[in-house]
């Protein structure tokens, strides 16, 4: 799948706030201009901020 993904390609990251079982995670997703779903991420945090 990334593989396909060129320099020119656009594509950007979505965060939210989402309750599994009660407990709070953080899901990413990476959508591409088009708004296909690359890849999904959740965390039990936030990731820091630079």
């Amino acid at each position: 799948m990334w593989d396909s993904l060129r320099a020119r390609d656009r594509w950007h990251l979505e965060k939210v706030s989402i309750t599994i079982n009660g407990e709070q995670k953080y899901l990413w997703r990476a959508v591409d201009r088009y708004g296909n779903l690359l890849d999904i991420l959740v965390q039990n945090r936030p990731a820091p901020v630079r």
